[in-house]
């Protein structure tokens, strides 16, 4: 199994029960785990990811326990969270114009291109724009892909 970059999309629609894809994106993550995929995000996407569930709910110790389910993903060695460091700010100043999102947004999709490695989201303006220079699937998409 390949690694992939998953934005915070994917990430909050599986822990959001009334989320639209969040059965899609629960079996997602499900598929990737039992297969042996590993997940590798900016560290930016952990700080949007617990954010949004915060904002979106307002439970501390919901918070808390997807905190840890991420801390937990880090030690079985099915996501790496990738530090943004100088070496990356000259990547991104190489290559940010390529792709016109929004600054977090374009942290992400020039992960997956400095990983060489498909994105996997369900924001549509992400996805169009990431097209330009990355392997992209929604979450649906790629389960089909592997299917």
């Amino acid at each position: 199994m390949e690694k992939i970059v998953v934005d915070a999309s994917v990430f909050l629609s599986s822990a959001l029960e009334g989320e639209v894809h969040s059965k899609i994106s629960r079996k997602f993550f499900e598929t990737i785990k039992n297969s042996g995929g590993k997940i590798t995000i900016p560290v930016l996407t952990l700080f949007e990811v617990l954010h949004n569930f915060y904002r979106t709910n307002e439970d501390s110790k919901a918070t808390q326990r997807l905190h840890e389910y991420f801390i937990n993903l880090n030690l079985s060695g099915d996501l790496k969270i990738l530090n943004l460091e100088a070496s990356f700010l000259a990547y991104f100043f190489t290559y940010h114009q390529h792709f016109n999102l929004k600054t977090s947004d374009a942290i992400v999709v020039l992960t997956a291109h400095r990983e060489k490695c498909p994105l996997i989201s369900w924001d549509k303006q992400m996805l169009k724009q990431a097209s330009k220079g990355v392997a992209i699937y929604t979450p649906e998409e790629y389960l089909e892909l592997l299917a």
